[in-house]
């Protein structure tokens, strides 16, 4: 298979190449995932964010929406202070359970529309 100059020789990131890179995605919950790991990409390598990957679900209930616009204050303080998923992740944090799931959650309601049917529109 020919692969992207970006591709290097970590598992994680050619299996990433080879079976995410450029293929649509229709299911919520992994369009969710890969917002949330974006955000959390935001000043590091999208390598090093792969790595991170298993923390991140494992942390963030496998990405589920509901789960996540519903955490407590404990959680969020557990979030806060996981470093297996950054070193210092608490203002990523806070812009993934404040602002993001929020209004994916009230857009989705308010138009009766799925994550992947509200991207189709844009």
């Amino acid at each position: 298979m020919h692969r992207c100059s970006w591709v290097n020789d970590d598992p994680l990131y050619i299996d990433y190449h080879d079976h995410e890179w450029g293929k649509p995605v229709y299911d919520d919950q992994k369009l969710y995932e890969m917002f949330l790991l974006e955000t959390f990409q935001a000043g590091l390598s999208w390598e090093y964010v792969l790595n991170k990957r298993e923390n991140f679900r494992k942390a963030f209930d496998n990405f589920d929406v509901e789960k996540i616009c519903n955490y407590n204050d404990e959680k969020i303080q557990e979030l806060l202070k996981n470093e297996k998923m950054l070193e210092s992740p608490e203002r990523m944090v806070y812009s993934c359970l404040d602002l993001f799931p929020k209004g994916i959650d009230e857009l989705m309601k308010e138009t009766e529309l799925s994550i992947s049917e509200l991207m189709e529109r844009l």
